[in-house]
């Protein structure tokens, strides 16, 4: 039942604003109508509560008798204080009373994508344009479920139809350069950045995305010049404080770039996404100690590539654990195993003469790691684990060690063993030569990996000094390419089935020279000999502005000295090489 007195009526071409509404409703206390029209308003300007409160109201006072417009303001308030499941049963019961509802359908279709049921939340958004065409928002919302679902490719499609029914377009081009600039077509996504201001204006979110662009172009002056010019905008936009620390941080200025952060974090601290890249520079300014408690924010960061891990067993802080037992579990890739394995030895300390360890890992180091000193037993990732009375996921072991500083750092090389197993024959390995296992490649699903890895031919100079054996390591996705080296080069990867395998054949050679790979991991974790070329933004555990590693002593590191210049590293790998050979040669005369 409504109020006693009838509602204002309105012109419908000339909506009412909160005044009249308010004088309306001192007349019609009460009113359905009139309690919907304002909450309408109250969520425009962002007053969920005062929303929420008219809502209740005229809900209880329509009761079953609700319709499809009271039903639509409903839903939205509830889908914007995330109370997704009643916002989806508001739109059904909104949809069965007006099934040509466009904006329910938009709704539904938001609800769904919160609930991350996108199988449901696409029929959704496209049963809205197709109920209403020009309603851009309706598009956007489409595109950005079909880049969910990681369909790009449709996502452009409706993007470029939706450039094509608005004059105006400027949300539309903002969010179809978004997706050029993750697909790398820089060109056009620049355009359609400045596109987007001409018409919208400029704005801080627009230019801290354009800086984005530019810093991922490699044109860091001018990214700098963008983000100082939003920063003046917007000086309490975290997401442009953010960028441009990943720009500092890209051009090696960690202390500017953790700052930077700093006030990023002030901005916006419930953001994981930030405080995870606040970790990743203060790592790789070695401070190891605000880096892993930062670092710990990645649980939180929906893009982290680990999910967490739902243990009921307490997470372990680094105290004597004597008389219990301990899971420790693996997390991200092999590489990062292999890293902080040199825990172990710290652990095993602490859990005393009747403590246990069991250690979860990647089947492919299964065979690597049988009979680890200290690890009571071993199983396979995300199998069923026996029972344990704590859990640590192994990039947490810093953490609860109290390892603070990079002199804190267990660096003692070799700690990893290879266990009893069969042999690997390399007798191409030739005394009278430098004997050198290569891989050119990670991981291609790796986020970052076009930048950390390299081409083949990238390579090809080295395989002409003289002096040289070459065997080929690499293994994966990218072991085909191998095909297209020379017939020199020993296919050492076709005799290789596990960790294991490569352990053993690391130490019939001289030296393993590889992108940043988990070979650079086992190698430094061996002991042998290794070298690293490194991106220019290489990842945070090489550090900056050095040529070697307090990880690995054995290492040594070749860095771009500008973005994407591989040539420039190899050249300096082909002159050390040379150097190399040419002390080879020399002591080999002086002991003849």
């Amino acid at each position: 039942m409504t109020a006693a007195m009838p509602a204002a009526r309105f012109d419908p071409r000339n909506p009412p604003n909160l005044e009249q509404i308010q004088k309306a409703l001192a007349e019609a206390p009460g009113d359905v109508d009139l309690l919907r029209r304002r909450a309408a308003l109250w969520l425009d300007r962002g007053d969920l509560r005062s929303a929420t409160v008219d809502l209740r109201e005229a809900m209880r006072k329509a009761g079953k008798n609700a319709d499809a417009a009271l039903l639509s303001v409903a839903a939205r308030a509830s889908l914007l204080s995330g109370h997704f499941k009643e916002a989806e049963q508001l739109c059904m019961r909104g949809l069965s009373l007006a099934p040509g509802n466009d904006e329910l359908y938009a709704l539904l279709g938001g609800t769904m994508q919160r609930q991350k049921r996108l199988d449901r939340a696409l029929p959704a958004y496209e049963a809205a344009v197709n109920l209403n065409p020009f309603r851009q928002p309706y598009r956007i919302a489409l595109a950005q479920a079909f880049e969910a679902t990681g369909d790009r490719e449709r996502a452009e499609r409706v993007y470029r139809q939706a450039l094509l029914t608005d004059g105006k377009w400027g949300d539309v081009a903002l969010n179809l350069a978004n997706l050029l600039q993750s697909t790398e077509r820089y060109a056009e996504a620049e355009q359609l950045y400045r596109r987007s201001m001409q018409i919208l204006g400029v704005k801080g979110h627009l230019l801290s995305n354009l800086g984005a662009l530019l810093r991922k172009m490699g044109r860091y002056r001018e990214a700098a010049e963008v983000y100082r010019q939003g920063i003046c905008l917007g000086p309490g936009d975290g997401g442009i404080y953010y960028n441009f620390a990943n720009l500092q941080r890209a051009e090696d200025r960690l202390d500017e770039a953790v700052e930077t952060y700093r006030r990023a974090v002030a901005c916006r601290p419930d953001s994981a996404e930030i405080h995870w890249n606040l970790s990743l520079g203060l790592l790789a300014a070695g401070r190891l100690k605000e880096g892993f408690d930062e670092y710990e924010w990645r649980w939180k960061y929906d893009n982290f590539p680990s999910k967490r891990r739902d243990f009921p067993q307490p997470l372990w802080t680094g105290e004597p654990f004597e008389g219990r037992t301990l899971l420790l579990h693996t997390e991200q890739g092999v590489g990062d195993v292999l890293q902080f394995l040199r825990f172990l030895p710290m652990i095993v300390e602490r859990k005393g003469k009747t403590g246990r360890i069991i250690l979860e890992c990647h089947e492919a180091l299964m065979s690597l790691l049988e009979g680890f000193p200290g690890i009571d037993q071993m199983i396979e990732r995300f199998a069923e684990p026996p029972p344990a009375d704590l859990q640590l996921p192994l990039l947490s072991a810093p953490r609860a060690l109290g390892v603070d500083t990079m002199e804190q750092l267990p660096a003692t090389v070799p700690y990893l063993p290879i266990p009893d197993g069969p042999d690997v024959a390399v007798p191409e390995a030739d005394p009278e030569h430098l004997n050198v296992g290569f891989v050119f490649g990670g991981n291609p699903q790796f986020p970052n990996d076009r930048s950390r890895s390299t081409r083949l031919e990238s390579w090809m100079p080295l395989f002409e000094i003289e002096g040289v054996r070459y065997f080929s390591l690499q293994k994966g996705d990218r072991e085909p390419e191998v095909a297209n080296a020379p017939d020199s080069v020993v296919r050492l990867n076709e005799r290789l089935t596990s960790f294991r395998d490569t352990a053993v054949a690391l130490g019939k050679l001289d030296l393993v020279i590889t992108t940043c790979t988990s070979v650079a991991h086992l190698a430094g974790a061996l002991g042998r000999p290794f070298w690293v070329v490194l991106s220019r933004n290489a990842d945070w555990r090489w550090l900056v502005g050095r040529d070697d590693s307090p990880w690995y002593p054995s290492a040594r590191l070749f860095r771009q000295t500008a973005l994407d210049d591989w040539d420039g590293v190899f050249e300096r790998v082909g002159a050390a090489l040379r150097e190399e050979v040419a002390a080879r040669r020399a002591g080999q005369r002086e002991n003849a």
